[in-house]
């Protein structure tokens, strides 16, 4: 099954070089392949989100060379 923001994260990455050139440490707005604008602020970016788009989804992520990586740990995996 396909995450909701599967097309908004491909653009993103096929974009990325483009995009640090142009916004590299902003928030960038996605919906489908249309990169919409960079704010200053993630709340901009959503808000921005909302009024374009409404309430579906759609991307609001910092621009960044290297992604942040997120370990989530099951309650079990920790003694």
């Amino acid at each position: 099954m396909a995450n909701a923001l599967d097309r908004e994260w491909t653009t993103y990455l096929a974009h990325k070089q483009d995009l640090l050139k142009r916004g590299r440490g902003r928030f960038v707005l996605i919906k489908g392949d249309r990169i919409v604008d960079f704010y200053d602020t993630q709340r901009d970016a959503v808000y921005a989100g909302y009024e374009h788009f409404g309430y579906v989804p759609f991307l609001a992520h910092r621009v960044v060379e290297d992604e942040p990586i997120h370990r989530i740990f099951h309650l079990t995996d920790v003694r």
